[in-house]
């Protein structure tokens, strides 16, 4: 009985070594982190960055300039009544350059001393007199010269650029009015925007030796200036 109750004393003392050797804390086992979501703590969003509008194309018509940017956005309109001053100031803003600025005599017999402002390819000249007649009624005038300036694309009206030939001038504005003085140059009224006859106002192409070399508006399309 002393035997067995022995045994029995050891065998309990060897499954208590088991079960506190069981019970012992060995090497710690790493947890997963929970995700953002799951913690429910999201991270900081990011700001959608800010549009800023690039002009791509300018555009001449028979009642003023725009600006346009790659989504065909109109950035500014601005209509020949505007003064030149102006006019030049919010092209500059749009197009991204300074012009060149240059004060220019005039002509007595047909306008005043004008400010001209040049971006090279594309001209704006200012300080018509408003309210005399046999003057465009405009604060400024706006010349193409070229089919870019300041890395911009200028249209006239019908898409019209510089450097299109005659043929694709007369097929785009097949009703417009031209005059042809045999010696290469042809005036063709692209935008008639009103008069009549010899005083026709709108834009007005010149084409030289069968190419469009300069596109003008607003003016008196067969006046004597």
């Amino acid at each position: 009985m002393k035997l067995t109750s022995r045994w029995f004393a050891i065998a309990i003392a060897s499954l208590g070594t088991v079960i506190l050797g069981g019970c012992m804390p060995g090497a710690p086992i790493p947890l997963a982190s929970p995700s953002a979501a799951e913690s429910g703590v999201l991270g900081t969003p990011t700001a959608e960055p800010e549009y800023i509008p690039v002009a791509t194309s300018l555009i001449i018509s028979g009642s003023g300039v725009a600006v346009l940017d790659e989504t065909a956005t109109v950035m500014v309109d601005i209509p020949f009544t505007t003064d030149g001053a102006t006019a030049a100031a919010e092209l500059a803003v749009a197009l991204g350059a300074e012009p060149t600025e240059t004060a220019m005599a005039g002509s007595p017999a047909c306008r005043w001393p004008y400010t001209e402002y040049n971006w090279g390819g594309f001209v704006l000249q200012s300080n018509w007199d408003l309210e005399s007649t046999g003057t465009p009624p405009a604060g400024f005038i706006a010349i193409a010269e070229e089919a870019i300036t300041a890395g911009v694309a200028v249209y006239g009206p019908h898409n019209l650029q510089v450097g299109a030939t005659l043929a694709e001038v007369l097929a785009a504005d097949p009703g417009g009015v031209s005059r042809d003085y045999g010696n290469g140059q042809v005036l063709v009224a692209l935008d008639v925007t009103g008069g009549s006859g010899d005083d026709v106002t709108g834009t007005l192409g010149i084409v030289s030796d069968e190419v469009l070399t300069v596109m003008l508006s607003p003016v008196f399309v067969f006046g004597d200036c």
